[in-house]
């Protein structure tokens, strides 16, 4: 892989793209957020997705944001559209030896736990063939360490696991559709010879891991912001690197967005 970084910050708001950047309809369409809304995203593509595919992507960054990521979202509170209903309080499991419960803690002295889980590197960026099983290597823990020492320290043990009510295609189409939106912020449709994201974030085909993985390896980086991405070429394709909530320890995610036409300048800034 070479570390030719092209693109590390798109424009906050673009110029409206006038067609879905999903299936190229031209009516009915609304804005798109590189990053979701509820994760706090402030870039904007205006007037990129119909309402066709706005309901899809919706769909899934909803299961994630109020189930996978919804305790960190509340203790970073993140941006909401339902601020009178987010929950104030949520359950943990706790338990000594054996013994095992659930509780009930308010928000500010929970410890915020919450698994992303580590994929295998996508099967496209290092060309592999057949399937890749499993798609899920390890997980990563976020959590808020003082208050967790809190509980440690009354031998207390604190249960970690993504919830039961999560989707886990979500995630890694998720993780696609942020990667999609970013490159194509960068880099416009013009310039891409193909591009591998759409039919996964569309769920209309069951690739998504062969585009999606992560990494436990250090990127050139530092952990300041909220989420991080950059993108690099990665042999023939170009590959979108991304990390949500840095601070808190998590993994790198990649995107193997696509192949640029072979001849024509990029419009690098």
């Amino acid at each position: 892989m070479t570390t030719n970084v092209v693109f590390s910050e798109p424009p906050d708001i673009s110029e409206p793209y006038l067609f879905c950047i999903y299936c190229g309809a031209i009516d009915d369409l609304t804005d798109e957020h590189v990053v979701p809304y509820g994760l706090s995203g402030e870039h904007i593509l205006k007037k990129a997705s119909c309402k066709n595919c706005a309901s899809v992507t919706t769909k899934f960054e909803r299961d994630v944001l109020r189930n996978m990521v919804a305790v960190v979202r509340a203790k970073l509170n993140l941006k909401t559209r339902r601020k009178k209903e987010r929950p104030t309080a949520f359950n943990l499991g706790i338990g000594r030896g054996e013994e095992r419960r659930n509780i009930c803690v308010p928000v500010d002295q929970h410890p915020g736990v919450f698994a992303m889980p580590v994929y295998a590197p996508a099967k496209r960026l290092n060309k592999l063939p057949g399937p890749m099983l499993p798609p899920v290597t390890d997980v990563m823990l976020g959590y808020d360490r003082d208050l967790l020492t809190d509980y440690a320290e009354g031998q207390v043990s604190v249960d970690i696991a993504v919830p039961n009510t999560h989707d886990l295609a979500s995630l890694p189409r998720m993780i696609a559709k942020i990667g999609y939106c970013f490159a194509i912020s960068c880099i416009p449709a013009e310039h891409w010879e193909v591009l591998y994201p759409i039919s996964a974030i569309l769920g209309t085909s069951n690739d998504v891991h062969d585009i999606v993985g992560a990494s436990l390896d250090p990127i050139d980086g530092t952990d300041d912001g909220l989420h991080q991405m950059i993108m690099e070429q990665t042999g023939d394709d170009m590959t979108v690197f991304l990390r949500l909530f840095p601070a808190l320890g998590t993994p790198w995610y990649h995107v193997v967005v696509g192949r640029l036409h072979p001849e024509g300048e990029l419009p690098l800034s």
